[in-house]
Protein backbone atom coordinates (compact mmCIF):
# COMPACT_ATOMS: atom_id res chain seq x y z
CA UNK A 1 0.00 0.00 0.00
CA UNK A 2 1.24 3.20 -1.08
CA UNK A 3 2.89 5.97 1.64
CA UNK A 4 2.57 9.17 0.89
CA UNK A 5 5.25 11.68 1.64
CA UNK A 6 2.93 14.38 2.54
CA UNK A 7 0.85 13.08 5.39
CA UNK A 8 -2.52 15.62 4.25
CA UNK A 9 -2.05 13.79 0.85
CA UNK A 10 -5.73 12.23 0.13
CA UNK A 11 -6.24 8.98 -0.51
CA UNK A 12 -7.39 7.40 -3.85
CA UNK A 13 -10.87 6.66 -2.33
CA UNK A 14 -11.10 9.60 -0.42
CA UNK A 15 -13.91 12.23 -1.16
CA UNK A 16 -14.16 15.60 -0.16
CA UNK A 17 -16.43 18.47 0.14
CA UNK A 18 -15.24 21.33 -1.69
CA UNK A 19 -14.70 23.38 1.35
CA UNK A 20 -13.39 19.98 2.69
CA UNK A 21 -11.06 20.04 -0.35
CA UNK A 22 -10.14 23.67 0.25
CA UNK A 23 -8.89 23.00 3.62
CA UNK A 24 -6.95 20.29 3.12
CA UNK A 25 -4.93 21.69 0.02
CA UNK A 26 -3.81 25.05 2.14
CA UNK A 27 -2.39 21.81 5.09
CA UNK A 28 -0.99 19.80 1.86
CA UNK A 29 0.83 23.30 0.35
CA UNK A 30 2.01 24.17 4.07
CA UNK A 31 3.73 20.78 4.60
CA UNK A 32 4.61 20.82 0.99
CA UNK A 33 6.60 23.80 1.63
CA UNK A 34 7.89 22.95 4.59
CA UNK A 35 9.15 20.15 3.60
CA UNK A 36 10.89 20.54 0.25
CA UNK A 37 11.79 17.52 -2.00
CA UNK A 38 15.67 16.72 -1.47
CA UNK A 39 17.74 15.12 -4.31
CA UNK A 40 19.81 13.00 -2.87
CA UNK A 41 23.51 13.20 -5.04
CA UNK A 42 24.24 10.03 -5.22
CA UNK A 43 21.33 9.85 -8.43
CA UNK A 44 23.13 12.59 -10.58
CA UNK A 45 23.55 10.23 -13.49
CA UNK A 46 23.17 11.24 -16.74
CA UNK A 47 19.74 10.49 -17.04
CA UNK A 48 18.46 12.42 -14.25
CA UNK A 49 18.11 15.74 -15.80
CA UNK A 50 15.30 13.81 -18.36
CA UNK A 51 13.87 11.96 -15.67
CA UNK A 52 13.55 14.72 -13.37
CA UNK A 53 11.35 16.66 -16.10
CA UNK A 54 8.42 14.41 -15.27
CA UNK A 55 9.58 14.51 -11.58
CA UNK A 56 10.68 10.38 -11.90
CA UNK A 57 14.26 10.87 -11.33
CA UNK A 58 13.89 9.63 -7.63
CA UNK A 59 12.13 7.93 -4.53
CA UNK A 60 11.13 11.56 -3.45
CA UNK A 61 10.27 13.54 -6.63
CA UNK A 62 7.97 10.63 -7.55
CA UNK A 63 6.55 10.61 -3.89
CA UNK A 64 6.13 14.26 -4.00
CA UNK A 65 4.53 14.61 -7.70
CA UNK A 66 2.09 11.24 -7.12
CA UNK A 67 0.91 13.22 -3.61
CA UNK A 68 0.14 16.46 -5.67
CA UNK A 69 -1.90 14.37 -8.13
CA UNK A 70 -3.67 12.69 -5.86
CA UNK A 71 -4.56 16.14 -4.20
CA UNK A 72 -5.35 17.01 -7.34
CA UNK A 73 -7.78 14.22 -8.30
CA UNK A 74 -9.52 14.89 -4.95
CA UNK A 75 -10.38 18.55 -6.39
CA UNK A 76 -11.80 16.84 -9.42
CA UNK A 77 -13.68 14.21 -7.10
CA UNK A 78 -15.15 17.60 -5.11
CA UNK A 79 -16.04 19.22 -7.88
CA UNK A 80 -13.45 22.21 -8.05
CA UNK A 81 -12.07 21.46 -11.48
CA UNK A 82 -14.09 19.01 -14.20
CA UNK A 83 -11.09 15.69 -14.31
CA UNK A 84 -9.20 16.37 -18.03
CA UNK A 85 -9.23 13.36 -19.85
CA UNK A 86 -6.49 11.38 -19.44
CA UNK A 87 -5.06 13.31 -16.73
CA UNK A 88 -4.54 10.06 -14.86
CA UNK A 89 -2.33 8.08 -17.45
CA UNK A 90 1.43 9.99 -15.54
CA UNK A 91 0.11 7.88 -12.90
CA UNK A 92 0.00 4.34 -14.33
CA UNK A 93 3.81 5.13 -15.57
CA UNK A 94 4.55 6.13 -11.65
CA UNK A 95 3.15 3.51 -9.98
CA UNK A 96 5.32 1.54 -12.00
CA UNK A 97 7.91 3.01 -11.30
CA UNK A 98 7.29 3.81 -7.90
CA UNK A 99 7.49 0.20 -7.05
CA UNK A 100 10.55 -0.45 -9.12
CA UNK A 101 12.39 1.82 -6.99
CA UNK A 102 10.79 0.47 -3.71
CA UNK A 103 12.42 -2.60 -4.08
CA UNK A 104 15.73 -1.23 -5.15
CA UNK A 105 15.72 -1.61 -8.99
CA UNK A 106 16.39 1.32 -11.02
CA UNK A 107 16.86 1.19 -14.91
CA UNK A 108 17.02 5.14 -15.39
CA UNK A 109 17.68 4.12 -19.48
CA UNK A 110 14.75 2.76 -19.69
CA UNK A 111 12.60 5.29 -18.39
CA UNK A 112 14.22 8.09 -20.39
CA UNK A 113 13.57 6.10 -23.50
CA UNK A 114 9.96 5.28 -22.42
CA UNK A 115 9.25 8.86 -20.84
CA UNK A 116 10.57 10.63 -23.92
CA UNK A 117 8.68 8.63 -26.34
CA UNK A 118 5.47 8.47 -24.15
CA UNK A 119 6.07 12.42 -23.55
CA UNK A 120 2.95 14.00 -25.23
CA UNK A 121 0.51 10.65 -24.72
CA UNK A 122 1.45 11.50 -20.91
CA UNK A 123 0.88 15.00 -21.24
CA UNK A 124 -1.64 15.09 -23.40
CA UNK A 125 -4.50 16.32 -21.16
CA UNK A 126 -2.29 19.94 -20.76
CA UNK A 127 -2.41 20.48 -23.70
CA UNK A 128 -5.46 20.13 -24.44
CA UNK A 129 -7.45 21.40 -21.42
CA UNK A 130 -7.68 25.12 -21.15
CA UNK A 131 -5.45 26.84 -18.22
CA UNK A 132 -8.69 28.03 -16.23
CA UNK A 133 -9.77 24.15 -16.41
CA UNK A 134 -7.25 22.36 -15.34
CA UNK A 135 -6.52 21.01 -11.61
CA UNK A 136 -4.25 23.81 -9.53
CA UNK A 137 -4.75 26.80 -8.35
CA UNK A 138 -3.32 30.35 -8.87
CA UNK A 139 -3.63 32.80 -6.41
CA UNK A 140 -6.45 34.26 -7.97
CA UNK A 141 -8.06 30.90 -8.30
CA UNK A 142 -7.94 29.87 -5.29
CA UNK A 143 -9.54 33.43 -3.99
CA UNK A 144 -12.52 33.06 -6.47
CA UNK A 145 -13.17 29.45 -5.74
CA UNK A 146 -13.23 30.09 -2.20
CA UNK A 147 -15.75 32.80 -2.51
CA UNK A 148 -17.88 30.93 -4.75
CA UNK A 149 -17.80 28.03 -1.64
CA UNK A 150 -18.06 30.97 1.51
CA UNK A 151 -14.53 29.46 2.70
CA UNK A 152 -12.69 31.90 4.95
CA UNK A 153 -9.03 30.34 5.20
CA UNK A 154 -6.61 32.58 7.71
CA UNK A 155 -5.02 35.49 5.22
CA UNK A 156 -1.58 34.66 6.35
CA UNK A 157 -1.91 30.87 5.82
CA UNK A 158 -2.98 31.27 2.27
CA UNK A 159 -0.28 33.87 1.90
CA UNK A 160 2.57 31.24 2.90
CA UNK A 161 0.85 28.66 0.94
CA UNK A 162 1.28 31.01 -2.29
CA UNK A 163 4.35 32.47 -1.09
CA UNK A 164 2.97 36.11 -1.32
CA UNK A 165 5.31 38.23 1.20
Amino acid sequence: MYKPRNPFTPSQIEYFSPVGYLGRFLAFKRWDIENPVVHLESIEHPYHLTLSKSDMCCLNALKWRIDRTLLELAGCKAGIWPEPSGFQKWLAFAWKRLQELEEGHDFPALWTATLTKMDEGINEWFFNTPATQRPGFTLKQFESVCQKYGFRPDLKLVAACFRVP
